[in-house]
C-alpha cells in the first residue's frame, strides 16, 4: 500500500497527464508502424 500513498502525494496536473498520454500514443503508433510488416505475418 505504501506505493499507492507515494503516488497519491505526487502532484499530477491534467496537462502532465495529457503530455504523457500523447507521448505514449505516438510511441505506440511508431511501434505499430515498425512492426506492421512482421505483424501481418502473424495474423
Amino acid at each position: 500500500m505504501s506505493r499507492f500513498f507515494k503516488f497519491g502525494k505526487l502532484h499530477v496536473t491534467k496537462g502532465n497527464v495529457d503530455k504523457l498520454l500523447g507521448i505514449l500514443l505516438t510511441a505506440s503508433k511508431e511501434l505499430k508502424r515498425s512492426l506492421a510488416p512482421t505483424g501481418n505475418l502473424y495474423r
